[in-house]
């Protein structure tokens, strides 16, 4: 993931708008529901342009050897990129710290919206396993498309790790504010 065009204020205030309108949302006794999938809906479409998009169509045919000459199209050592991610991170280096808290912060949504959205996902693990195999899905169609000469981005299994730690938080967040108002309903 690439968050070098996002800035911290842009971060902050989308976060805010979004928390207000979940808030909105579950206070409301019609339209609630609306708002839920209109944000869900935005977040999915902001979730791909971050991770998916742009998609290229190529001119010519570009051998995979040649793909995998100017860089290896995938991290499958855990924690390899995260540890000196988070030490850059301490030392005040900012892109390491849009880096880091990006991963986590992009899929923090997701594991908000599923359990508000459908009652099936109001179990822990139930997040937790489709939240993670969102990220893997994501991930593989990254190093698909960078495969196939169609993207840049690349399989990595830091990013893995800290989108589903962000799902985890996202729930947290769920079970915090808002799983007593569903156990009353």
């Amino acid at each position: 993931m690439d968050f070098k065009q996002l800035s911290w204020t842009e971060v902050i205030i989308a976060c805010a708008i979004a928390l207000l309108l979940v808030i909105i949302s579950q206070r409301m006794k019609k339209g609630g529901k609306v708002i839920l999938v209109g944000l869900s809906m935005i977040y999915i479409w902001v979730l791909l342009s971050m991770t998916v998009l742009p998609i290229t169509i190529p001119t010519g045919r570009t051998p995979i050897r040649e793909i995998m000459v100017h860089q290896q199209p995938w991290n499958l050592k855990p924690l390899s990129l995260i540890i000196p991610q988070y030490y850059n991170m301490m030392a005040g280096q900012s892109g390491a710290a849009r880096q880091f808290i990006g991963n986590i912060l992009l899929l923090f949504p997701f594991g908000l919206l599923l359990p508000l959205l459908f009652q099936s996902m109001r179990k822990w693990y139930m997040v937790f396993i489709v939240g993670f195999f969102t990220t893997v899905l994501i991930e593989t169609l990254q190093l698909g498309l960078r495969i196939m000469g169609m993207g840049a981005r690349s399989f990595d299994v830091d990013d893995i790790i800290l989108n589903t730690l962000g799902v985890i938080l996202g729930y947290l967040i769920y079970k915090i504010f808002f799983s007593r108002a569903h156990k009353s309903a």
